[in-house]
C-alpha cells in the first residue's frame, strides 16, 4: 500500500526487466519494509521532477495490478492475466487525443535503457491502458497497464492533460500521422499474449545509436555486470535484423560469463538470433523447458519447426494462437518471420487462423505467396494460379522459384492447362 491521497494519479508500464509505477506527487517513499518480501524485495524508488517512481524487477510474463483506495494506491502481483479497458487514440486534424477517465498529470522521465525521455500520463482511476504500441517518425506509443506513455522522437511534440484525457500535438503542421491502423484486431490479440523479450521498434538510425550506447555501457561496466547489458544490446541487434551480430556478441558474453550463459533468457535469445541468422542447428536452446509457459517462446518454437519442415502441422498448431506477435515486431524481424508463419498455418491445416490474420494485411507484398496458398486452400484455383503466375515473374528469387513450382504442381493437380515455362 502506497499512501497517496485520491488526487494523486499513477501510471504503470514495463521497460526491460522491470515494471515501472509512476506517481505524480514528488514524495520520498520508504521501501525498507519490503526487503524480505519474496516479490517486491528488489523494488527501488526514485524522485523525478513532479513525481516519484517505483521500479519492480519482474521476469517477462509476470506483472502487477494497481488499484485505488481512498488514501492509497495498492500494488500487488497479478495472479491472472489482466484485461484492462483499452485506451484507443483518436486521430484528427494532425492531433492525437486519448480519451480517459480521471486524467491527472504528465511526468517526464529519463529511460535508462535508451537514454531517451518518456512522457508519462497518469490517471486517478485504475483499469485503463494502452494495449498496443504505435511507431511514427515523431514518437512511439508504449503499451501500458495504466495510463499513457509517449516516447518523443521530435523536439516539437507536446503532450498534456485536457479535460477529456490527454492530447498529443506537433508543430504548426500537426503530427505526421497515417490513417488509423487496419491491424487493430491483430494488435489487440497480440497485446494479450505473454512475452519474454523486448525488441524495440525504432528507426534504423536510432537502433544503431542505441546499440552503440548499450555496447559502450557494457564495456565500462564491472565484469559481473556486463552479461545482462550485453544481452540487452543483443535484443536491440535482433530488432534491427542483425541476428548473426547478436550471436557473436552473445558468444563473447558466454566465454566471459558462464553464469549468464547458463541462464534461460540467454539461451532463448541466442536461439532467436540463430533462427534469424538461418543457423538452425544452433537454435535448439529455444526448447529449454525453463522457457516454457510463455506465448512468445511458443511462437519461436513454431518458427523453428516451420524452418525445419515445410508445412509442419505441429508448427502450425503453435503458431495458430501466437502468430499475432509477429505483427508487433520491428519490420526487420516481422518481414522475415511473418510470411513463414502465414504459409505454415495454411500448409499445416490452420486455414481459419491464417484467413483472419491475412485479411488484415491484404496489401502486404511480403505475404503474396501466403495469399496465393490461401486461395488454393479455399478452392479458388483460378485466383491462386493468377497470383502464383504474378509472383513467378517478381523480383524475389526465392519467392519466384517457389511460386513457379507451386503453379506447376497446381496445374498438374487440377488439369487446368499447360505448365508455364520455367
Amino acid at each position: 500500500m502506497v499512501p497517496f491521497a485520491s488526487s494523486v494519479g499513477a501510471a504503470v508500464f514495463r521497460r526491460g526487466s522491470a515494471v515501472w509505477i509512476v506517481f505524480d506527487e514528488r514524495r520520498l517513499l520508504d521501501l525498507a519494509a519490503l526487503r524480505g518480501d519474496p516479490v517486491f524485495a528488489g523494488a527501488s524508488t526514485q524522485l523525478v521532477p513532479g513525481g516519484a517512481v517505483i521500479r519492480v524487477p519482474l521476469p517477462e510474463g509476470k506483472s502487477v495490478t494497481v488499484s485505488r483506495s481512498p488514501q492509497a494506491w495498492k500494488i500487488a502481483l497479478a495472479l491472472t492475466p489482466q484485461d484492462p479497458h483499452a485506451i484507443v487514440p483518436v486521430v484528427a486534424e494532425g492531433r492525437m487525443t486519448f480519451l480517459v477517465e480521471s486524467a491527472s498529470d504528465v511526468i517526464s522521465l529519463a529511460d535508462p535503457q535508451s537514454g531517451s525521455t518518456l512522457l508519462v500520463g497518469t490517471q486517478r482511476k485504475a483499469n485503463q491502458a494502452v494495449v498496443t504500441s504505435r511507431r511514427t517518425t515523431e514518437f512511439s506509443l508504449i503499451p501500458t497497464q495504466l495510463g499513457v506513455v509517449v516516447e518523443p522522437l521530435s523536439d516539437i511534440l507536446s503532450f498534456r492533460t485536457i479535460p477529456t484525457g490527454f492530447l498529443l500535438t506537433g508543430g504548426s503542421q500537426g503530427l505526421m500521422l497515417s490513417s488509423p491502423s487496419y491491424m487493430t484486431d491483430a494488435l489487440l490479440a497480440a497485446a494479450r499474449l505473454t512475452r519474454r523479450f523486448q525488441f524495440p521498434a525504432m528507426p534504423t538510425e536510432a537502433l544503431l545509436q542505441r546499440i552503440q550506447h548499450q555496447v559502450r555501457e557494457a564495456a565500462i561496466a564491472a565484469p559481473l555486470a556486463r552479461g545482462p547489458k550485453r544481452r540487452s544490446a543483443a535484443e536491440t541487434m535482433i530488432a534491427g535484423g542483425l541476428g548473426a551480430e547478436a550471436m557473436a556478441l552473445l558468444e563473447v558474453t558466454a566465454s566471459q560469463d558462464p553464469r549468464e550463459a547458463a541462464s534461460a533468457d540467454f539461451k532463448g535469445l541466442f536461439a532467436i538470433a540463430a533462427i534469424l541468422a538461418n543457423r538452425l542447428d544452433q537454435a535448439n536452446a529455444i526448447n529449454d523447458p525453463r522457457l516454457s509457459g510463455i506465448d512468445e517462446i511458443s511462437f519461436w518454437r513454431g518458427i523453428l519447426l516451420a524452418n525445419q519442415q515445410e508445412g509442419s502441422p505441429q508448427a502450425a498448431a503453435l503458431l495458430a494462437s501466437t502468430a499475432p506477435l509477429a505483427f508487433t515486431y520491428p519490420s526487420a524481424v516481422r518481414d522475415k518471420v511473418l510470411p513463414l508463419a502465414m504459409e505454415t498455418l495454411i500448409l499445416g491445416g490452420e486455414v481459419n487462423a491464417a484467413t483472419r490474420m491475412l485479411g488484415q494485411r491484404e496489401t502486404d507484398p511480403t505475404l503474396g505467396l501466403a495469399q496465393a496458398l490461401l486461395k488454393q486452400a479455399q478452392g479458388d484455383t483460378d485466383k491462386a494460379l493468377e497470383q502464383l503466375d504474378a509472383l513467378a515473374t517478381g523480383r524475389d528469387r526465392l519467392v519466384r522459384a517457389r511460386a513457379a513450382v507451386r503453379a506447376v504442381e497446381l496445374r498438374l493437380a487440377s488439369h487446368s492447362g499447360t505448365c508455364q515455362r520455367l
